[in-house]
This record gives structure tokens, sequence and C-alpha cells, in this order.
């Protein structure tokens, strides 16, 4: 998603444009850890609401506007989220 971020940020740049990023990332239950799929993912799998809260705030400061949830990310995680953006 930071890779993401960073890309639609410069090209959001480069055209002045004054449109919202948003990120809406999977969590994605376990599978087996030599399955071909964990090869870079096993790390991110399964996350708790605060660790959805750590990549949110990077994503925010990466310069995501917007942040939801997929797949596996339940009310929960939002609300960590939101509590976080209340706080500032």
């Amino acid at each position: 998603m930071a890779s993401a971020i960073e890309q639609a940020t410069a090209v959001k740049s480069s055209l002045k444009s004054d449109i919202k990023i948003g990120v809406y990332a999977n969590n994605f239950t376990p599978i087996e850890p030599d399955h071909e799929a964990n090869a870079s993912l096993i790390e991110i799998r399964e996350l708790t609401p605060e660790d959805y809260l750590h990549f949110a705030k990077n994503w925010f400061d990466l310069g995501a506007d917007i942040i939801g949830g997929c797949c596996g990310i339940g009310p929960e995680h939002i609300a960590s989220i939101s509590k976080w953006k209340m706080q500032e």
C-alpha cells in the first residue's frame, strides 16, 4: 500500500490535483508457512487492530486521505484508526 500511495501522490502532485487518496487493505488468515504466496506476506497476515493502526499511520504520513478496510478488516480495526484520529 505504501508504494501505491507514493505513486498516487506523485501523479496527484504532477497534475496539481486535489483528488483524495484512499487505502483499504486486506487482512488475510494464515496459510501454510511454505506456501508460495507467503514469500513476502507472512508477516502481515492476521493483523490486530493495533498492527493495522501502525500501517494506517504510515499511510496517512505518506498522503492517504481515506483509510478503510477490505476482507478481514473488521470494525475493531477501523475503530482503532478512528480513536487515533480523534486524539490528534
